[in-house]
């Protein structure tokens, strides 16, 4: 070897190929790890010729050795070398095998150095693009700090432009430290075509999300899968098989699948058979929904058959529906054309407002509707042009009404007209009546009966009436319940009339009932209740025919519409006895209608 030095070499570079080889390590059978490609190197390819320096081909073996620098020429330090090699020349040509660590070829410009017998042969040659092919091999890192796509691959047909495998391993992974591990994008033209990133898996999961970041202000979900659209589905997921599901979500303390919208339905299902959102739970709630100001659970149905219901609940043991609302109603349910239904306001457990019916309950051998209420009511019905509510039973109480803590009524029923019983009523207790009871039957009374008795008449006079008024009898006209005459009366106009009938109560409304106290006077052709028998607070007398005692009896006076003192009555002509006592002049005192 000593003999060559002082010589002139000469080398050509041929070509620099990629060989077919790495030596590289396998990826583990867990979850795809980040590498460090130092580690490994790659068979780089160089050939040559070596001529001496009147350009005359060599033959023999030579000494070389191979260098690897960052600049084309200067004092920079090697950054490889392949140490001192025995190379075989034959007419001029030679070519090795340089194995260069991996971790070199990541896109930076490299120079390669050759020294024969101690020689450098100048200049450097510049690794060109060949060698990096390299970065495609197993385990090859690419390394840049570009703004652009540091590696970019396209398919102008039907084909994948990037396709990874791995038998038990991830066929893609990527790494983001602030941006998107992996990013697809699908920029066709067509709408609802195409996919920005597609998933398949024969026997494990399509699709895996997993975050390990914790809630912040600024990221308060920490999602291990988020997906959003501009017009379609932020998360989309299929089934075929009958037990599965297109999305499942697992959670141990938070929400298995969780779905917000800003304007439309956080979380929707479909399906053609079978359900299209199902929640279970071993233990705690199957599926909780919740909503900032629209409704959080919106279900419909297209369906036009009796069983296709839009929402179906079932429970074992406990509550198949539990409802509640701090504001308004717990549960709000409306069917058909509810314009005319009486609205709602205020906080309610369960509404319902109907065409036909607002709130319909039946029952085998229990409760059909059951409500309960802390300060409010338990069960409310009203409606515009029907029954409020409407109870039938086949074996039972249609309806049953009972107080448990025995300080108020069973039943309240506070109408302007009252309540009215169509068939029989049977009352075993004691039976308060705010308003007016209309009866279209008999009533039997087996004890006691306090009050006054007031009959309907027809005003038929011409003067109008006021409660107190003394009136008297001139005919009679048509029923106006059931088949009970109906008197005309008239204001009493002369002194112990025969035909003196009662006091004047109030008006009375045919199919509405008796009106209000202090509601003014009955014109003449209105109808009027008359008390006839009883205790009654008023009836207007006239003291200037006598002062009036408790106990005297009492006719009508020549004051119209007035009773006086009755001396020696003649029979017919006593329209009660006097409660309280009037020294002189006109007034009004209690009596009891006795008509005699």
């Amino acid at each position: 070897m000593g003999g060559r030095r002082g010589r002139a070499w000469a080398a050509a570079a041929l070509v620099i190929w990629l060989a077919l080889g790495s030596s590289v390590g396998a990826l583990p059978a867990s979850a795809p790890l980040a590498q460090d490609a130092e580690e490994h190197t790659v068979a780089i390819g160089y050939q040559g010729v070596l001529t001496d320096s009147e350009g005359q081909p060599l033959t023999g073996a030579y000494p070389m050795e191979f260098r690897l620098y960052s600049a084309r020429s200067g004092g920079v330090p090697a950054l490889w070398s392949s140490g001192i090699l025995d190379v075989a020349v034959d007419g001029g040509l030679f070519q090795v095998v340089l194995q260069v660590p991996q971790g070199l070829l990541d896109g930076r410009t490299l120079w390669l150095a050759i020294y024969v017998d101690g020689e450098t042969l100048s200049p450097r040659q510049e690794i060109l693009a060949t060698p990096y092919a390299a970065g495609l091999l197993p385990n090859i890192h690419v390394q840049g700090a570009t703004s652009g796509n540091l590696l970019s691959a396209t398919n102008l047909s039907t084909g994948a432009a990037l396709w990874g495998s791995s038998v038990r391993g991830a066929g893609v992974y990527g790494l983001s430290e602030d941006g998107s591990g992996v990013y697809g994008e699908n920029a066709g033209t067509a709408q609802g075509a195409g996919y920005g990133g597609y998933f398949i898996s024969s026997t494990g999961v399509g699709v895996y999300g997993h975050s390990d970041a914790e809630s912040t202000l600024a990221s308060p979900l920490a999602p291990g899968v988020q997906g959003s659209s501009q017009h379609g589905y932020g998360v989309y997921g299929q089934s075929a098989a009958a037990t599965r599901a297109g999305v499942m979500g697992i959670s141990t303390y938070g929400g298995g699948v969780r779905g917000e919208s800003t304007n439309g339905a956080g979380l929707e299902g479909y399906s053609v058979t079978g359900p299209g959102l199902r929640a279970t739970s071993e233990e705690a709630t199957g599926a909780e929904i919740r909503s900032t100001q629209g409704p959080a659970l919106v279900a419909e149905t297209e369906g036009v058959d009796a069983g296709d219901h839009a929402g179906t609940f079932s429970a074992v043991a406990a509550s198949a529906v539990v409802a509640e609302s701090s504001h308004s109603a717990g549960v709000q349910a409306t069917s058909g054309d509810v314009a005319l239904a009486p609205a709602f306001s205020g906080l309610g457990g369960v509404i319902g407002r109907g065409e036909t019916l607002g709130v319909y309950g039946s029952s085998h051998a229990g409760t059909g509707v059951e409500g309960a209420s802390v300060n409010g009511i338990g069960v409310r019905g009203s409606s515009q042009g029907h029954y409020g509510g409407y109870f039938t039973s086949t074996g039972q109480r249609a309806l049953y009404v009972e107080n448990l803590d025995g300080k108020y009524w069973d039943a309240y029923f506070g109408g302007e007209v009252g309540i009215r019983v169509a068939g029989g009523a049977d009352v075993r207790r004691d039976l308060t009546v705010g308003g007016d009871a209309r009866i279209d039957g008999n009533l039997v009374v087996s004890g006691s009966k306090s009050g006054y008795v007031a009959d309907i008449a027809l005003h038929a006079g011409e003067m109008p009436l006021e409660r107190g008024d003394l009136v008297e009898v001139v005919g009679v006209a048509d029923p106006v319940a059931g088949e009970i005459p109906v008197p005309r009366v008239r204001r009493t106009e002369g002194a112990e009339s025969r035909a003196v009938l009662g006091v004047v109560d109030r008006r009375y409304v045919p199919g509405e009932g008796f009106a209000s106290e202090g509601e003014g006077q009955i014109a003449p052709g209105e109808y009027l209740g008359t008390v006839t028998l009883g205790a009654y607070a008023v009836v207007n007398v006239d003291a200037t025919y006598g002062a009036i005692l408790p106990g005297d009896l009492l006719v009508s006076s020549p004051t119209p519409g007035h009773a006086m003192r009755a001396e020696d009555p003649q029979t017919g002509t006593v329209v009660g006895k006097a409660l309280e006592a009037l020294e002189s002049g006109r007034g009004r005192i209690a009596v009891v209608v006795t008509l005699q």
